[in-house]
């Protein structure tokens, strides 16, 4: 079946939160975990927003996953739970009400997916891997940041963090 486990590499998630981390400072943070796998940075980010009673939303193409990301949660961090939400959706396709102070996409993107930077709030950030789908190449991370003044256009970053990754594809 689609949507088997996958291994975590510490230092990709570690700038990639670090990437975040700027949009997480105040009030509730709101954050989208986009490709959510195991639920091994779900319970980094939520452990990020605790403090504040901020609230992630994990989603994946597979329900396998979701169910693992959700799983994993329960059984090493339950604390944390209450403050997670689960779904399965399509992220070239999501749609929410919700706007999100940070966007974690962990998975590798051809081009970033602009229904997604319609979905954060005035200052917040996406993060994610772009580039060429080639086996074996690693891609940049990319950062967006939405302007803070209503109707100005995001910041696009072309390269962003210290390293470059190897996720598997963000799917359509």
């Amino acid at each position: 079946e689609a949507g088997g486990y996958v291994f975590e590499n510490l230092s990709v998630y570690m700038t990639l939160v670090q990437l975040l981390s700027p949009a997480l400072g105040g009030g509730q943070p709101r954050v989208l975990d986009v490709g959510c796998g195991t639920g091994f940075l779900t319970a980094v980010l939520a452990r990020m927003v605790a403090p504040q009673q901020g609230r992630i939303t994990a989603i994946d193409l597979f329900e396998r996953q979701v169910e693992h990301a959700e799983r994993d949660l329960k059984s090493c961090v339950p604390e944390l739970l209450p403050l997670c939400e689960f779904a399965r959706a399509n992220a070239w396709t999501y749609t929410s009400d919700e706007r999100f102070d940070a966007i974690a996409i962990a998975a590798q993107c051809e081009k970033v997916p602009e229904n997604l930077v319609r979905l954060l709030k005035p200052g917040g950030r996406l993060v994610c891997p772009v580039g060429p789908l080639v086996p074996g190449k690693f891609a940049p991370f990319w950062l967006v940041q939405a302007a803070e003044q209503p109707g100005a256009p995001p910041v696009h970053n072309a390269r962003a963090g210290s390293i470059s990754v190897n996720f598997l594809p963000l799917i359509p």
